[in-house]
């Protein structure tokens, strides 16, 4: 009887183990795409529901800012309230907006949903990692979860334009945020299914930094605001003025209020660690080149060549691959090259990316216009992000691995939105300004686009200038310290 009771146990642990993989893994998978798989469906959506140029770059920032900004501080809500129990809030609230997302009619309801989708998603990522980590715990076991995590984002970061576009093109653009629910709901009964009576990982008494949270997603919020009203207002407009000033002010408070918390969500103290500064530094330029360049290029691939959805989707298959080839090589070459040179050697390949597309015309080849650009990207990208994780990790502790992954990770997010926001407001304002004088519209949008390429290159050159802030050091990549393990 006790063989038996003990074959049921362990079986029956095994079982839970599968379940919980496979829907934080899920979880994951979703939460990624959703970062780019709106992007192929913006021409299309912003037709039917009226957005205007200035508003149409907050689809994409709306989710990335609050993702951003909350992540730390919802990561510190699982370890108070349980795991399991912010997941499943953290899913319901992630399905909740998708299901308002699909169903939107006026711009403002879509953009405040995907602010529901970051923030949910902030709740979702860090509970899911941590509920990955619980349940793994031997070494062995761990390595092969975390494969299987990694697979889950590096597969993600190729289907996510891919899927927007097949979705987009068969079946309408709101089910690229319709299809959550589905997904939503097999991801939660397999977590249901998974869990335990309780959730013993619940740590009460901590202290949450509510203000820090509000101080850093308003600020953030008010910059990206001013930054797109700039094509409309002007620099020297009272409003653009006061929004800047108040942005800065927000920015400021939450920097002072850090310095004095009992229990920050940004620990300044990081912040004075050798080459820590350059490596967030990087992730900003990386991030702000990679998310403006698929940003624009989607609307150029639809509006100036009047590709499908579909085919837009696919012309992003070559970044994807390339991008994991290229940080595969990086992992293995690290600890021979050092990260400084490998940082670097990503900023130039993904510099001469993006001033090929300033080749790009109405009608050209993608074979000969956008097919390379996009590979020297992608590899460029995929070579610089993981050692931009070892400068940082280098030099902490072995407990600070989760704090370092977590503000890297928000760096992405809010980069990213930074990036689209300037070279947004910098393209629209070339787009009117050439329209203004040769009335040629499609003239005007390739002038637009070329001027955020010609942006996004500068950042790639300035990402290699950064490279020289970190130091080169050859540590082997740890990619349980990368996720935060």
């Amino acid at each position: 009887m006790s063989v038996i009771a003990r074959t049921w146990g362990r079986d029956t642990a095994q079982g839970r183990a599968v379940l919980i993989l496979a829907a934080t893994c899920g979880a994951q998978f979703m939460l990624m795409i959703d970062d780019t798989v709106v992007n192929v469906a913006l021409p299309t959506l912003g037709r039917e529901l009226g957005f205007s140029a200035g508003l149409l770059p907050w689809i994409v920032d709306a989710f990335m800012l609050l993702f951003g900004s909350f992540m730390v501080f919802n990561g510190r809500l699982a370890d108070l309230f349980g795991r399991r129990r912010v997941f499943v809030t953290g899913l319901l609230l992630f399905v909740s907006g998708s299901l308002a997302a699909g169903l939107s009619q006026p711009p403002m309801m879509l953009i405040v949903a995907r602010g529901v989708q970051g923030f949910a998603g902030a709740l979702l990522a860090p509970a899911a990692l941590g509920i990955l980590a619980s349940t793994f715990q031997a070494p062995g076991q761990r390595r092969r979860a975390l494969g299987v995590w990694g697979t889950a984002t590096g597969i993600s970061g190729i289907a996510g334009v891919l899927l927007g576009g097949i979705i987009t093109g068969l079946l309408g653009w709101r089910w690229v945020f319709l299809v959550n629910v589905p997904a939503g709901a097999v991801i939660l009964t397999l977590m249901l299914l998974s869990a335990p009576p309780s959730d013993s990982s619940a740590r009460p008494g901590g202290h949450l930094d509510l203000p820090g949270a509000l101080l850093v997603s308003s600020g953030l919020l008010t910059l990206v605001w001013a930054t797109l009203t700039v094509p409309t207002h002007g620099w020297a407009n009272p409003a653009t003025l006061a929004s800047l000033g108040i942005a800065a002010l927000l920015l400021c408070g939450f920097l002072a209020w850090e310095a004095r918390a009992n229990e920050p969500i940004l620990d300044l103290q990081l912040f004075r660690r050798q080459g820590f500064c350059g490596s967030i530094a990087c992730m900003l330029l990386a991030a702000a080149s990679m998310y403006s360049m698929v940003f624009f290029l989607t609307q150029y691939m639809q509006t100036v060549q009047g590709w499908s959805p579909v085919r837009t989707g696919v012309s992003w298959l070559s970044f994807g691959v390339l991008f994991m080839a290229a940080t595969g090589a990086s992992i293995k070459l690290t600890p021979k090259s050092g990260a400084r040179a490998l940082i670097a050697s990503g900023g130039v390949l993904g510099c001469a990316g993006q001033l090929m597309l300033l080749r790009t015309t109405a009608g050209g080849s993608y074979w000969m216009q956008l097919a390379p650009a996009i590979a020297l990207m992608g590899a460029g990208i995929g070579l610089a992000f993981m050692p931009i994780y070892v400068t940082a990790l280098h030099g902490h502790d072995t407990g600070q691995s989760s704090v370092v992954s977590g503000i890297l990770g928000t760096t992405q997010q809010i980069g990213g939105a930074l990036g689209v926001a300037a070279l947004g407001s910098l393209a629209i304002s070339r787009d009117r300004s050439v329209l203004a004088r040769t009335g040629n519209l499609r003239l005007a949008l390739i002038d637009g686009f070329h001027r955020s390429f010609l942006l996004a290159a500068i950042c790639m050159i300035a990402l290699t200038f950064a490279a020289f802030l970190v130091p080169s050091v050859t540590d082997e990549v740890d990619m349980e310290a990368v996720q935060g393990w």
